[in-house]
C-alpha cells in the first residue's frame, strides 16, 4: 500500500509540475502573429513609451499598427518590450485544471498516506483521489474562468543581444 500511495503522490507531483499552459517565450513574435488584424494592442516600447492600436501585420523587423486616431504606425520589432492584448481575454482554463486537480487529488492522498495499510482499501483510496481531483479540477476551472486579464503576447528577452526579429 506504501508503494501505491507513493506512486499517487509522484503522479500528483508531476502533474502540478508541468506547465501545459502557452505562455509567452521571450523573444518570440508567433503569438503576436497568430492575431486576428485588427486587434487590439497595447505596446510598450523599451523607452517607455506606450502605444495604443490595432494590429495590422508584421513585416521581418517591423510591427504595424493602426494608432486610435487612423494614422499608421511601423514600430521596429527590435524597439519593443512588451505586447499585451488591448482586450481583457479569459486565458487558458489549462492551468486552473491542473492546479485543481492536484489539489483536490493531493488531499485525500495525502489523507491515504498518513492512515495505516490495514484501514484502506486501495480501491476505494484510488476512487476518492480521482473523484476529489476531478471536482478541484472543475472549482480551478471556474475559477480560472471567472478571471480575465490582459495577455502577454511578446516579452522581449532580459538578454538583448539574442534577440533576432
Amino acid at each position: 500500500m506504501r508503494s501505491r500511495t507513493l506512486i499517487i503522490l509522484m503522479a500528483l507531483l508531476v502533474c502540478t509540475s508541468s506547465t501545459l499552459r502557452a505562455g509567452v517565450v521571450p523573444g518570440r513574435w508567433e503569438k503576436v502573429a497568430a492575431e486576428n488584424l485588427g486587434a487590439k494592442f497595447i505596446v510598450t516600447l523599451l523607452s517607455g513609451e506606450r502605444i495604443d492600436g490595432y494590429f495590422r501585420g508584421m513585416s521581418q523587423d517591423h510591427l504595424k499598427l493602426t494608432m486610435l486616431d487612423g494614422q499608421e504606425r511601423a514600430v521596429r520589432k527590435a524597439e519593443v518590450a512588451k505586447i499585451i492584448t488591448g482586450d481583457r481575454r479569459m486565458g487558458s482554463l489549462t492551468n486552473g485544471f491542473l492546479i485543481g486537480l492536484g489539489i483536490g487529488a493531493g488531499i485525500p492522498a495525502i489523507a491515504i498516506a498518513s492512515m495505516h495499510d490495514d484501514d484502506v482499501d486501495g480501491g476505494v483510496a484510488a476512487l476518492m483521489v480521482i473523484l476529489y481531483g476531478l471536482i478541484g479540477g472543475a472549482i480551478g476551472v471556474g475559477i480560472d474562468a471567472a478571471v480575465q486579464g490582459h495577455i502577454t503576447l511578446y516579452q522581449a528577452p532580459k538578454d538583448r543581444t539574442a534577440l533576432t526579429p
